[in-house]
């Protein structure tokens, strides 16, 4: 009997100090993981700025074959992997030439890193001018880049590249890519006509850029598909801040769009989920959907003072047929000017409705990598604790 009285003591003990730790576990999973707002004020551009301070001054680069790295002398690494060619720490500015042109008929891997490039005529970097690059071999980080007549960055092809942490002033386009799938676009500072035209590019991952100031559109991006939109900041865009044309299976979420003629045109799309963006002060409307080959779903999006040129009754418009709730959970967008009971109605010939629109800025928890290695730890101490338990039961 006193033997049974102390394991009762000692599985308590170790009951209680389990329940305290995971507990713990818990709640420092939630407070460092979830989301405050429906779009983050800031999209987290926090990148290591680029050091201009030694930069060699070099003339324009011109590469076609593998060889042709080797005949500048700047350039170091051999081109795999693991030590790929760096165009690095340069200042490029020329009048009536590219800074950087590549043919498209290399297959070694390199890097364009923290150089200055400046030119008054052509593309400051055209990678793939004569056939596409090669997959899994481009990377350009960290460079200043200033085109006053022409597109900043043109790839064509290029796949599974990474373009990240650039800043750039073009007179065309910013970054132009074509064709290039799993690439991804991110952590760039954009001003031009067209900050950044994605096309062709299956699976591309675009995030974190800040695109504003652009005399036309934001970002725009067509025939894409199972690719990825999301925490970029497009404001203050004369055109549109982001148009997703032709494109299915496209996640957008968690984009600021603010202070541009129209925040979102969704045209010729299907089976895209667009979601917990912040559509705000776009002088037409926060999303306009002029056609589409399939419903997209549109939920928990926050639509603030959107005016539609003051003639529209609502701050979106629809004229295909989309569903603007998410039908498992009820829920549908944040309307600042809903006056909390009803549907909302939306502008556009299809006559849709926001069947579930929300009364405050809906918050969306998301969990990281912890939140499976909690789970992982719960279940590695649970198995042994309860296999203990029920050992002493059976003595």
């Amino acid at each position: 009997m006193e033997r049974k009285i102390k394991m009762k003591k000692k599985y308590s003990l170790i009951t209680y100090t389990l329940l305290f730790l995971l507990s713990g576990l818990l709640i420092s999973s939630f407070n460092s993981t979830s989301l405050d707002t429906i779009a983050e004020s800031s999209t987290n551009n926090q990148r290591e700025k680029p050091n201009f301070k030694a930069l060699i001054d070099h003339g324009p680069i011109l590469i076609d074959e593998d060889d042709d790295f080797s005949l500048y002398g700047i350039i170091t690494g051999t081109g795999s992997e693991g030590d790929p060619f760096r165009i690095a720490n340069l200042n490029i500015t020329v009048t009536g030439d590219y800074c950087i042109n590549m043919g498209g008929y290399t297959t070694k891997h390199f890097v364009i890193e923290n150089c200055f490039l400046k030119t008054d005529t052509n593309y400051a970097i055209f990678m793939g001018k004569y056939d596409f690059m090669w997959n899994d071999t481009v990377n350009v980080l960290n460079n200043h880049i200033i085109s006053t007549d022409n597109h900043g960055i043109v790839m064509q092809g290029g796949g599974y590249s990474v373009i990240s942490g650039n800043t750039i002033e073009a007179y065309l386009t910013g970054i132009d890519i074509n064709q290039g799938s799993y690439s991804t676009v991110s952590y760039n500072t954009i001003t031009s006509n067209i900050g950044m035209s994605i096309n062709d590019c299956n699976a591309t991952l675009v995030t974190r850029n800040t695109i504003f100031d652009n005399t036309w559109h934001g970002m725009l991006i067509s025939n894409a598909h199972a690719s990825t939109v999301t925490h970029n900041n497009c404001t203050n865009n004369a055109g549109t801040g982001f148009l997703l044309q032709t494109s299915h299976s496209v996640t957008v979420t968690n984009n600021i769009l603010e202070n541009n003629f129209q925040g979102m045109d969704l045209t010729g799309t299907g089976d895209c989920i667009i979601t917990n963006n912040l559509l705000k002060n776009n002088t037409l409307y926060g999303i306009v959907t002029l056609s589409s080959t399939s419903v997209s779903k549109i939920y928990h999006n926050a639509f603030i003072d959107n005016y539609a040129l003051g003639t529209g009754v609502s701050q979106a418009e629809d004229n295909w047929g989309n569903q603007w709730y998410d039908d498992v959970l009820l829920e549908g967008n944040y309307w600042d000017e809903w006056p909390g009971t009803g549907n909302y109605s939306i502008d556009g010939v299809a006559n849709e409705f926001d069947l579930y629109p929300l009364g405050t800025m809906p918050v969306i928890p998301e969990y990281s990598g912890s939140y499976l290695a909690i789970s992982l730890i719960l279940a590695f101490l649970v198995i042994p604790v309860t296999s203990f338990v029920f050992r002493e039961k059976k003595k």
